[in-house]
């Protein structure tokens, strides 16, 4: 009788191992699913800080002009912003959000370019329409400027106090007739500025003296200053926090146009941010 009492009692204790590893499993795998899941949103809101683009409003497809003489200036503009690789996509072909973004095409700006820049002025945005070039591989953005204040200008006639002046970036969100939504940017560009608002913008000229291009920018707002271009966004495991870093981010208006002024008045001095940033 002593054999099957003792079966009975190994088998009693084999059941009790293995009801306790099928609760193990379950405890394991209920954490490890919490862990993955953790991770994943972790993943995701990395991922998201690497996909704002520089376009932020979308704008429709322009009508061509009617005129002649200003549909030859138009298409030949178009020509001089065409990138002519035969490798590029037609940014027509892409599905409705598709988008290029092609890399090293420039070094970012430096933070504060006044000796590159052919006119620096305080502005405001008032028109932003995005053009496909020649070949539509590639866009560009042209902005219309209200000036305000004119910094530095280096024998450009149309920049005073007063004008409108029209200056390009290359990037843009477009919609085209059919609906579709096509997105352009370039390596070393940053942000495009955005309708309403008001700028300190470095402006060089491009293409021969033809054109001006918008170089690197400042957005004024509530007495700070924000950086167009130099923008990093940093993720903290630790905090939570997502920090957003650029160049004299954060920065007091009065404090940043002095520092605008000393570099306009000493062309050989770099003046470096202080990497201020702000959340």
């Amino acid at each position: 009788m002593r054999k099957p009492k003792r079966k009975a009692i190994a088998g009693l204790v084999l059941v009790g191992v293995a009801m306790t590893g099928m609760v193990l499993a379950r405890v394991i795998k209920a954490r490890s699913v919490t862990n993955l899941e953790r991770t994943m949103t972790q993943n995701q809101e990395k991922k998201a800080l690497n996909v704002e683009p520089a376009a932020v409003d979308v704008v429709d497809k322009a009508t061509g002009p009617t005129d002649s003489r200003e549909r030859a200036k138009r298409d030949a503009k178009n020509r001089r912003y065409d990138k002519k690789d035969k490798r590029a996509k037609r940014l027509t072909g892409l599905p409705s959000g598709g988008g290029v973004v092609r890399g090293g095409e420039a070094p970012p700006p430096l933070p504060l370019p006044a000796a590159q820049s052919d006119a620096v002025i305080i502005a405001t945005v008032i028109r932003a329409q995005p053009y496909l070039t020649a070949s539509e591989t590639s866009m560009y953005t042209e902005f219309t400027f209200s000036v305000e204040e004119v910094l530095k200008n280096d024998g450009l006639a149309s920049v005073a106090v007063g004008n409108t002046v029209d200056a390009d970036r290359e990037a843009g969100a477009m919609r085209l007739p059919d609906g579709r939504v096509i997105r352009y940017e370039t390596g070393g560009v940053g942000r495009l500025p955005r309708v309403g608002r008001q700028y300190v913008l470095f402006l060089t000229r491009c293409n021969d003296g033809q054109d001006l291009s918008v170089l690197t920018g400042y957005e004024l707002h509530q007495g700070r200053v924000f950086s167009l271009d130099g923008e990093k966004r940093v993720f903290s495991p630790e905090t939570g926090l997502i920090t957003r870093k650029a160049p004299f981010e954060g920065v007091e208006k009065a404090t940043f146009l002095e520092l605008v002024r000393t570099a306009i008045a000493n062309p050989n001095r770099v003046l470096m941010p202080e990497g201020r940033n702000s959340q």
